[in-house]
């Protein structure tokens, strides 16, 4: 009797502890409408938990997950704007989700976030699933694994979706102003992920894929060896299979469903990944109103007039006052054509302002020119500067030096001596 005591009672608990476990989470039940494939539970609890919590430049930045309705949990940094700074009804603020670049994660767009907040935007910097913190990280683009590329592309969309989830959540989230910014890998499924949510009010995509699957997109150095690396090893089965898992759930075939949204498309005049026709065909696939700028950079974007023009576009889909960290910097002054005199540059620091507490753009037209510059030094005498260059996808990358000559003015930028041989890329 005592015994069978113990074990009803064992057996009560057991009960108990199951009752207080989660639910299995529901995948979307089948449908022939590929846009039900990004549907979910919107009753799944969020369950968010703030990781860490810092100040920066007047914002505060919150390291969070919280649950995905497809797997795992998702990280992500949220800034926020000082709550006086809100703009909007009742104090609220707009809001940016943000999706990186496939070689990066969340932290690439924790400046723009910084600059928004000055604004009295909050922002939401969301890592895809194979950037996600550990243990929760998972998946991988492979078209040799057609239904684990699908799953990770879908679950991405998902988790973006359930980003805005908890936007809405956000007592000091204005819901109706919500926008999308997506680069690379963000941007080429920022178009479904605009077709699937009709809460994201406007999408800045910049150097997106229209589509992973289509084979005619040419024209881009590196894309057009990835294709034909896929042409010459991968099966002809498992290519059919890769485009029927994912083809239909690519932007070029949704997003000319997100009618009501606002796009502005931003492309890379030197990108080794997005063609020209690639780019017009995901233009032609959006609906209007939609807006497209070209920039002379490769595919990383480092161009401070691209940087401008997400800031004035957001404000005004958004309703709010961009800041302008660019407008004095290399989008007024451009480099000097070829063959234009030097400017006559005396002083410390190539004769601009020393450094100081507040950031700012450092010799703008001479070192910053809205190329992809990088990796500034100054020898401890302070007479010879260098900068790091990189150029074409990566592709091209040397050393530029300036020295304060006899005579007391600086030099012109030229490559140095030990950088000089493009077969190397030389950095750092």
């Amino acid at each position: 009797m005592k015994r069978l005591a113990v074990l009803t009672l064992a057996l009560l608990l057991a009960v108990l502890a199951y009752g207080q476990e989660k639910p299995p989470k529901k995948k979307a039940p089948p449908s022939a409408d590929p846009l039900a494939s990004f549907s979910y539970d919107p009753g799944w609890p969020l369950d968010l938990k703030v990781v860490a919590t810092r100040k920066a430049g007047g914002a505060e930045l919150r390291e969070v997950d919280f649950e995905s309705p497809v797997k795992g949990r998702v990280s992500a940094t949220f800034v926020l704007p000082d709550p006086a700074g809100r703009s909007g009804k009742a104090g609220r603020a707009p809001a940016v989700v943000f999706m990186h670049w496939g070689q990066g994660n969340s932290s690439e767009f924790v400046g723009e976030a910084l600059l928004l907040a000055r604004a009295g935007v909050a922002s939401a910097l969301v890592d895809a699933p194979f950037a996600r913190t550990s243990p929760w990280r998972y998946g991988t683009e492979d078209p040799a694994k057609p239904e684990a590329s699908r799953a990770l592309f879908v679950g991405n969309v998902v988790d973006l979706r359930r980003t805005v989830d908890v936007l809405c959540a956000m007592p000091e989230v204005d819901h109706d102003r919500i926008a999308f910014v997506g680069h690379s890998f963000g941007a080429t499924w920022g178009g479904s992920l605009a077709a699937a949510d009709r809460r994201i009010r406007a999408c800045v995509l910049m150097g997106g894929l229209p589509s992973l699957t289509d084979l005619t997109l040419t024209g881009a150095r590196r894309y057009d060896e990835y294709l034909a690396m896929i042409q010459k090893n991968l099966p002809k089965e498992a290519w059919e299979s890769y485009v029927s898992q994912v083809g239909p759930i690519s932007s070029a075939n949704l997003i000319g469903r997100a009618k009501g949204t606002a796009f502005l498309f931003q492309f890379a005049e030197y990108d080794s990944f997005i063609s020209r026709k690639a780019a017009e065909a995901y233009v032609a696939a959006a609906p209007e109103p939609k807006a497209v700028k070209w920039y002379p950079c490769s595919h990383e974007f480092a161009d401070a007039r691209a940087l401008q023009d997400r800031l004035d576009w957001l404000g005004s889909q958004l309703g709010f006052a961009p800041p302008a960290p660019c407008k004095a910097g290399p989008a007024a002054v451009p480099p000097a054509p070829a063959g234009a005199p030097f400017p006559e540059l005396s002083g410390p620091y190539l004769g601009q302002k020393p450094p100081g507490p507040k950031p700012g753009i450092f010799a703008p037209g001479i070192v910053s020119t809205g190329m992809f510059t990088r990796d500034v030094a100054m020898t401890p005498d302070g007479k010879e500067l260098y900068f790091s260059v990189v150029q074409g996808g990566n592709e091209y990358a040397t050393i530029l030096a300036t020295r304060l000559g006899p005579d007391g003015l600086w030099t012109r930028p030229e490559v140095c001596g030990f950088a000089s041989d493009p077969r190397y890329k030389t950095l750092e």
